[in-house]
C-alpha cells in the first residue's frame, strides 16, 4: 500500500515523457504493455447464482494441488494484440502442449511453471519477429519491476531491436498495470466457469495443464 503513492506513479508518467522527449513521439500503435499470469488447474472461487430461497446450492471444484501454467501476453495502446506465450510445469517444451491453443501461440517449460530468463528471451524473439522495431523505428514496451524480464541478455535483445523497456516502480503494478484489469480479470473469470463447467460435465475428471486451453 505504501509504494502506490504519487511520488511513485508520478516516477512512471515522468519516465514515459522522457522515452518521448529522447526517441519520439512514439505512436500509439508503438507502445505496448507486457504482462503476465498464473492459470491453475484448480481455479479460484467465484460466486454462484441462485434462486432466492434455496438453501443447498452445488457447486464444483478441483480437490488435487493443482499445477500452474503462467501466460504471457502484449497489447498496444491501440488496442492489437499478439498471441500470447505459455509456459508449462514441464522439464521440456513439446509442441503438441499447445494442441487446442490460440493460434499462433508460442510454448516454453519450466518445472515451477512460471516465467523465467530463458522463456522471457524467447517471447521478446517472438515478439521482436512479429513487430516492425529498429533503432530508427523504435518501441516502447512496459513491464513489471521482475528480474526476469531484466536480464542482461533480455536488455542487450531489446536494446538491438530498437525497444525501450520503461518498468512500473516496485509494488505499484496492482494498481498501474493495465492488462491485470482490462485482460486478464476477465479472462480469469471465464476460465472459472469454463473449468466449473468441465468438471460438471465430466465427473471424476481431473484437469491437466495441457488441457487448460481447451477451456
Amino acid at each position: 500500500m505504501t509504494s502506490f503513492n504519487k511520488t511513485n506513479v508520478q516516477l512512471l508518467f515522468e519516465n514515459i515523457k522522457e522515452v518521448h522527449r529522447r526517441y519520439g513521439p512514439i505512436p500509439p500503435d508503438k507502445i505496448w504493455n507486457l504482462d503476465e499470469t498464473g492459470l491453475s488447474t484448480v481455479q479460484g472461487e467465484s460466486k454462484t447464482v441462485a434462486f432466492k430461497g434455496i438453501k443447498q446450492v452445488g457447486s464444483a471444484t478441483s480437490a488435487e494441488r493443482g499445477s500452474l501454467v503462467t501466460m504471457i501476453a502484449v497489447m498496444n495502446a491501440i488496442g492489437n494484440s499478439m498471441s500470447p506465450m505459455f509456459i508449462f510445469p514441464q522439464v521440456h517444451f513439446q509442441e503438441k502442449m499447445l494442441f487446442g491453443g490460440p493460434v499462433g501461440c508460442i510454448g516454453s517449460a519450466n518445472p515451477s511453471g512460471s516465467s523465467n530468463e530463458k522463456s522471457f528471451v524467447k517471447f521478446l524473439d517472438y515478439m521482436i519477429g512479429s513487430v516492425k522495431c529498429s533503432k530508427e523505428d523504435r518501441l516502447l514496451l512496459i513491464v513489471d519491476n521482475h528480474e526476469t524480464d531484466l536480464s542482461h541478455e533480455a536488455l542487450d535483445k531489446a536494446s538491438g531491436a530498437g525497444i525501450l523497456i520503461v518498468i512500473f516502480p516496485p509494488q505499484t503494478s496492482h494498481k498501474l498495470q493495465p492488462l491485470d484489469i482490462s485482460v486478464y480479470g476477465p479472462l480469469k473469470a471465464y476460465y472459472n466457469h469454463a473449468v466449473k463447467a468441465l468438471l460438471l460435465n465430466n465427473k471424476g475428471r481431473l484437469l491437466t495443464s495441457t488441457a487448460l486451453q481447451r477451456c
